[in-house]
């Protein structure tokens, strides 16, 4: 049960994540993701559930590439979109981030 409240609250902080544009806002959610990731690196198997984070958010990437274009092509304003893409930007270092550091929990740990 408490791997799944972790589970949860991963996805729900990265979801508030992407849409917040408040930088005191974001502080305190990168504050959170922080404390809750950190009990995931205390086990090893939560590792493809960053790896399945990880690679949502480069898909998420990729889509806001294109929309900012397709926004570009039409004159349109791509400001919202941009700083969307600077969120999941942020995301996408953080999540690495916390992989390094479970991986390198892993490699100590089968030495």
């Amino acid at each position: 049960m408490e791997r799944f409240i972790h589970r949860e609250n991963v996805a729900n902080f990265l979801d508030r994540l992407r849409r917040e544009t408040d930088p005191a806002g974001r502080r305190t959610l990168r504050s959170l993701l922080a404390e809750e990731m950190e009990k995931f690196s205390r086990s090893g198997d939560n590792l493809d559930l960053i790896d399945r984070h990880l690679s949502d958010c480069k898909l998420r990437i990729v889509r806001q590439f294109r929309i900012i274009d397709d926004l570009r092509q039409d004159d349109r304003s791509t400001m919202q979109e941009q700083q969307m893409l600077d969120n999941l930007h942020d995301i996408e270092e953080l999540l690495n981030g916390h992989r390094a550091v479970i991986v390198e929990a892993l490699a100590r740990k089968s030495s």
